[in-house]
């Protein structure tokens, strides 16, 4: 521990009954706690460790330490703290060592509190604990802290109340008051010029799979593109995953659509298939069952991520390109 860290640091060798050191006291407000050793006592030597608030007339007696012994005192309540020798029967030169700390291991159990009003957010609190173990406890329903058992090291899954599932970099924490437990989710944020996430259901009668370019159908829901129709080639965007019939479902619109689950190559230019998905094969006549009058109709281009580069996107870029004839 660094001299910095400690606070007071007394040595008085004593001969007498009476006050060791200040009469005055030793302004230690705010501080947890001080280390006391007596040195060269006999058994029946007592050292009294008083204290009191600076507007406050008597001094508390707080501990009294007999004989040779070091402890721990708890001088959180007071301000002022200072040492009497209330017993004396020695023969040789006894010695009451003292140490505060701003940190210091902390054994069993510590509580922290504060009156209603206080704004815990201005202060600051550091812990260093014998069995690497924090515990800080609250009420969620008051919007009091809530976090339990970090040990020394850990991650944040090691919480006894989060649970987190395949996290990513983009998710955020959030409390599930069914659960009882503190879970990560993606959302999209609106921030600036960010546009909310496009969710329309799905009404075709089957699921939609996940990438599958989607339209926008004469009732307003998510529909497959249909490449034999021209009013049903308008792409505005690929399912964010797959969705059931009956259920909503959000298109990924973005110009750059990150980390897409495909199994096309770098470089790619897609296309929509026959089908209604997505396929890398220039659509031809006579070729994956597309016909005269269909519309060949570009999707966008398969890249790679720039935060992981073994991960592919895909630059979103629709465009009706012809009708084959």
């Amino acid at each position: 521990m660094s001299t910095a860290d400690r606070r007071l640091n007394l040595e008085i060798d004593f001969r007498s009954t009476g006050i060791l050191g200040s009469s005055d006291g030793y302004d230690l407000a705010e501080q947890p706690s001080l280390r006391v050793v007596t040195e060269n006592v006999g058994i029946i030597n007592a050292v009294v460790v008083e204290g009191k608030l600076k507007n406050q007339s008597n001094w508390d007696t707080i501990d009294t330490i007999i004989g040779v012994d070091s402890t721990y005192v708890d001088i959180s309540s007071y301000e002022l703290i200072r040492f009497r020798c209330s017993v004396y029967n020695a023969s040789g030169i006894p010695k009451i060592v003292v140490a505060s700390f701003f940190k210091r291991p902390i054994g069993g159990s510590v509580e922290i509190g504060c009156t209603n009003g206080d704004d815990l957010s201005t202060r600051s609190f550091n812990f260093i604990s014998s069995d690497s173990t924090i515990s800080i406890t609250g009420n969620a329903s008051t919007n009091e802290i809530d976090l339990k058992a970090v040990s020394a090291g850990a991650s944040l899954s090691s919480l006894t109340d989060v649970d987190l599932y395949s996290p990513d970099e983009s998710d955020i924490l959030k409390f599930n008051f069914t659960s009882g437990k503190w879970e990560n989710s993606q959302e999209l944020l609106e921030i600036q010029n960010q546009t909310p996430p496009i969710l329309l259901e799905n009404n075709t009668g089957s699921t939609i799979l996940e990438n599958t370019p989607v339209r926008v159908n004469t009732n307003g829901d998510m529909d497959l593109i249909d490449v034999s129709i021209s009013n049903s080639v308008g792409i505005i965007g690929l399912l964010a995953s797959d969705t059931l019939d009956g259920e909503q479902g959000e298109i990924k619109s973005d110009r750059v659509i990150k980390n897409v689950s495909i199994a096309f190559s770098f470089g790619d230019i897609l296309y929509v298939s026959k089908t209604g998905g997505l396929t890398n094969v220039l659509p031809q006549v006579g070729i994956n069952g597309f016909v005269s009058g269909d519309f060949v109709i570009k999707v966008g281009v398969v890249s790679k991520n720039q935060d992981n580069p073994l991960n592919k996107d895909i630059i979103l870029d629709p465009d009706v390109i012809i009708q084959l004839s």
